[in-house]
């Protein structure tokens, strides 16, 4: 299912050679994490789909990409509803709004490719790795923009994309 969406929306991100996935939950409660500061993940491709709970507040940003000449200018904000899924490259960057009330909680898919070697991400590790500097000089990349979708229509395409 989430092949054929990276293929569509990130081919300059190795969403058509994703082989791997790494998957993990996340918790925002009024008494544990209430937000996530504005980062980057370590993926060609990043699916974070709200799987559930009863809250206010706790908006994902998107602040741009990773030296884009847009990168501080940016500045979107979605309501993360139960059942919403929101695909955006990995180098992205991203966080989560203070959580005012009730809890919330995410399962995020990290999808990467092994044989795409000269993608953003795969270069931004590598290159922090060994400069220890984070810098990469990555290009812009047009076709990186943010999907956003509710977890049923992904489903009810399935069929249509195979």
């Amino acid at each position: 299912v989430l092949t054929p969406l990276s293929t569509l929306y990130f081919p300059d991100w190795g969403g058509s050679t994703i082989d791997s996935v790494h998957a993990f939950t996340i918790s925002y409660t009024m008494s544990g994490d209430r937000d996530l500061d504005r980062h980057m993940d370590q993926s060609e491709v990043t699916v974070n789909a709200n799987i559930g709970g009863v809250f206010e507040g706790g908006e994902v940003y998107f602040n741009g990409q990773r030296d884009s000449i847009l990168q501080d200018k940016e500045n979107t904000v979605v309501v993360h509803s139960p059942g919403m899924a929101l695909m955006h490259a990995g180098q992205h960057f991203h966080g989560a709004k203070p959580l005012s009330s009730g809890e919330r909680h995410n399962l995020v898919m990290w999808m990467r490719s092994s044989s795409f070697e000269s993608s953003p991400a795969q270069r931004f590790t590598s290159e922090c790795a060994a400069s220890g500097t984070g810098s990469s000089g990555i290009e812009e990349y047009p076709n990186a923009h943010l999907a956003a979708t509710d977890t049923a229509s992904v489903f009810r395409r399935r069929e249509e994309l195979k």
